[in-house]
């Protein structure tokens, strides 16, 4: 600040006398000739460079210092999913690691806070969408391939006429309503 004043366009080290002397301060501008000033300023851009390139916060490093019980762990090796090397597995990953195997595989549910009735009712959804009992009764015996068609058809022309009733029964009772 005081430079500032006592400076205006040129330099030129100034020694102030009475109340700086002995201390060997020289007053001048940051951007003079002087040597002093051009090695403090090159060592100051350096310093600046370097901290801009190489400052780089690791975050997971970060989180497990803050965490007590992460910090003296040498062998956890887990990130927290903040470091750009982490990424989401892709499906073939997750199924590699469930060991499910046999005729749970796909019919299990969480039991979540000792709910034993709706775990019950999630496994019967699940029961329901896999058509477990239809399969069940279908592949007990070897049907022909013909027949097995033959099958597939009815069952076909059964559903259609079920979804068609069902509409006509809805119109029906709609134009009842409204008192035809």
């Amino acid at each position: 600040m005081l430079a500032r004043v006592l400076f205006r366009n040129k330099f030129s080290p100034l020694k102030l006398g009475p109340f700086l002397s002995g201390t060997g301060y020289t007053l001048g501008r940051f951007v003079s000739t002087n040597e002093q000033f051009k090695v403090h300023n090159e060592t100051r851009t350096n310093a600046s460079k370097k901290n801009s390139s190489t400052h780089k916060i690791n975050i997971d490093e970060l989180l497990k210092s803050s965490i007590p019980e992460l910090s003296f762990k040498d062998t956890m090796n887990d990130d927290f999913g903040f470091e750009a090397t982490s990424r989401e597995p892709s499906p073939r990953e997750v199924a590699r690691g469930i060991r499910e195997f046999g005729t749970n595989a796909g019919r299990s549910v969480n039991v979540s806070y000792k709910n034993i009735p709706k775990a019950f009712t999630q496994v019967k959804r699940v029961v329901n969408e896999n058509k477990i009992r239809y399969l069940q009764k279908v592949q007990s015996r070897y049907i022909r391939p013909a027949k097995y068609r033959k099958q597939l058809k009815r069952e076909w022309w059964r559903r259609k006429f079920l979804v068609g009733f069902k509409d006509l029964l809805a119109q029906v009772n709609d134009a009842r309503r409204r008192g035809y």
